[in-house]
């Protein structure tokens, strides 16, 4: 009688288990999914992050781009100088003009 108990317990927490993993593949299929969606719309917008950026490298590199900016140079210049797309800098120039408009 303890066995054909231990043995169904055995099996219904096989079963969870069984469940448990199909959920946990779910899951991560859809974080994947959802990752993929982000990456694609923000890289549309402009607003991807390279690897190894962070807020600090962004906030310097536009510091760099105000100040030749400020010195009264073009954006095509400004982005052969610093050897960064000109779409970066017109975006930097962007976030800037926002971040003035909001302060």
């Amino acid at each position: 009688m303890a066995e054909e108990i231990l043995t169904t317990l055995q099996n219904e927490l096989a079963h969870h288990n069984d469940r448990v993993d199909k959920c946990q593949a779910a899951l991560e299929e859809a974080i994947a999914k959802r990752n993929a969606f982000v990456e694609k719309i923000t890289s549309t917008l402009g607003l991807a992050r390279k690897p190894g950026q962070t807020k600090e490298t962004i906030k310097a590199r536009q510091a760099k781009v105000l100040a030749l900016y400020s010195a009264g140079k073009s954006p095509t210049n400004i982005a052969a100088e610093l050897e960064i797309k000109i779409k970066t800098v017109y975006n930097d120039l962007r976030a800037l003009q926002n971040n003035r408009i909001r302060n």
